[in-house]
């Protein structure tokens, strides 16, 4: 007996030893920690890209765990980046993440993939994506001739390749985003084109998502891109424009933007400027300025509801054109729709009720065609005026902003053909200019235009077509009347749907709804 015994201690001991060393190891693979690697992915992913295949289609690079980036991440072109289910990365204060190639980061509802700082008490910097310039050639599809039978043909409003080419994409699924803003952070003005996902020249799905705690910068940020946003929740009251499309193709499903705060600039829940955009079954609430402004952009709005927005629930502003079907603008502190600057909107089965302002209000040369809205509970119900004032205005603060943009692509000079968007722009400004000058000349020979005869002003100025017509439109118990007509306006108010259809076939605008509601991406 007192043989074995000896024999069973250094068998023991041996074996303590053998279990510790294969602890320690599987320690070191990361099989017992849910620590983040500390590791330099960066480096990582250059080396590989050295002996890499030029083609994007290639075997993607893999993350699966969690991991902390202490400086810039940047994926480099030709490569792809896939992050599995359950993958977190940390970032330290003001780094990015810079995508060049590709990612696909495609989590589960159960295993979401987070992308967060690494301390609660600092920000990082967000998600740069920068595509191939020749993006930038969207502008010009973006801007081509547009009748109202395009948009019944979702082929002819978003051409069909970009459909096509689902291998390129960018992909953002069931994702967290948190604690992101620009060093720059005090600078509202500076940061208003700025966001947590910022997407250049590219294409990009972001659906399934959660964004918090992202003060004084913007959601997601799309030029020259084309971008399929669906079903994301946007929670931060600090957030800027929270969709912000330039110059791009988007289709924005199935959002909701929720935010409980006072007033603040650059705060719109989407903010379209010269694209082309399908905004289909989204929720706005609380926004510290209107929840979708158009600039110079078509777009069709379906089964959207905008709630207690601190300015209009729908801007629809300079030259734009837009189809709004069975929406809700309700509660808002200014109007519910505002159509101005020689745009258009065709209404159908919406309902803009108890804002304080106007339901509608259509002002400097624009239209609007409704049929079978209600228009009730407001301040005043419908209010067509010509704005000189504000004309004067909107024109001065667009050559202002043509001017910020030639100092900004002076000093910003990366992309080949930016001229093309500098001539676009200057095409613009030259009209704008053109009207502010002309206005200089009547007032300096006729100061009193401003304060005595605006009719006698109005009648003066170029491509002064714009007019109302309702029809079976319900309009009341509005506190200070149904319709004010001021200026400029013809309204045509009737019963007869014979006299919308010929202006705007209601059968096509009936389709309008089944074709962009199934829109499947």
């Amino acid at each position: 007996m007192k043989k074995a015994k000896t024999i069973f201690k250094p068998l023991s001991i041996i074996a303590i030893i053998f279990f510790i060393t294969v602890c320690f190891s599987f320690y070191k693979l990361g099989f017992t920690s849910n620590a983040p690697k500390d590791i330099d992915l960066a480096s990582i992913i250059s080396q590989e890209s050295s002996n890499y295949n030029s083609s994007i289609n290639s075997k993607p690079f893999t993350l699966n765990g969690s991991y902390h980036i202490n400086k810039d991440l940047i994926v480099p072109r030709n490569r792809i980046v896939e992050l599995m289910p359950g993958t977190t990365l940390t970032f330290n204060n003001n780094t990015r993440l810079i995508i060049q190639g590709q990612i696909i980061a495609k989590g589960t509802k159960d295993k979401p993939i987070t992308f967060r700082s690494s301390s609660d008490k600092h920000f990082w910097r967000g998600i740069h994506i920068e595509g191939n310039e020749n993006f930038q050639s969207l502008a010009e599809l973006v801007h081509q001739n547009f009748e109202f039978d395009d948009l019944a043909d979702s082929s002819k409003f978003i051409p069909n390749d970009f459909f096509l080419k689902k291998d390129q994409y960018n992909i953002f699924q069931y994702c967290v985003f948190q604690n992101i803003r620009d060093k720059e952070f005090y600078e509202h003005k500076l940061n208003n084109h700025k966001a947590a996902i910022e997407v250049y020249n590219s294409l990009v799905k972001i659906s399934n998502s959660t964004f918090k705690n992202i003060p004084f910068i913007g959601g997601i940020q799309l030029k020259f891109s084309f971008g399929l946003i669906e079903k994301n929740n946007f929670h931060s009251c600090g957030i800027h424009k929270t969709i912000h499309s330039w110059n791009s193709f988007t289709i924005i499903k199935d959002n909701s933007i929720i935010q409980e705060s006072a007033a603040q600039d650059c705060n719109d829940g989407m903010w379209i400027i010269d694209s082309k955009t399908a905004i289909i079954n989204n929720r706005i609430i609380g926004k510290g300025d209107d929840a979708i402004d158009f600039k110079n952009s078509i777009g069709i709005l379906i089964d959207n509801q905008v709630e207690q927005c601190k300015d209009e629930g729908f801007d629809i502003d300079e030259s734009s054109y837009a189809v709004l079907i069975n929406n809700k603008a309700q509660r808002n502190y200014s109007h519910g729709l505002l159509v101005s600057n020689n745009s258009k909107v065709i209404s159908y089965q919406n309902i803009f009720n108890n804002n304080l302002l106007n339901g509608v209000q259509v002002r400097n040369a624009s239209s609007f065609f409704s049929y079978k809205d209600k228009i009730t509970n407001n301040l005043l119900g419908i209010q067509c005026v010509f704005d000189l004032q504000k004309y004067i205005d909107n024109n001065r603060v667009f050559y202002d902003k043509f001017n910020w943009y030639l100092e900004y692509y002076k000093k910003n000079t990366i992309k080949s053909n930016s001229h093309k968007l500098l001539n676009k722009l200057q095409s613009s400004v030259f009209k704008a200019k053109d009207a502010l000058q002309n206005i200089s000349e009547l007032l300096a020979k006729n100061p009193s235009l401003l304060t005595e005869n605006k009719v006698l002003f109005a009648q003066m100025i170029k491509n002064n077509k714009g007019h109302i017509v309702l029809v079976q439109t319900e309009i009341a118990n509005n506190k200070h009347g149904d319709v004010l007509q001021k200026d400029y306006s013809k309204i045509i108010i009737s019963n007869d749907v014979e006299s919308f259809d010929k202006i705007i076939p209601i059968k096509k605008i009936i389709e309008l709804q089944s074709t962009y509601r199934n829109l499947e991406f």
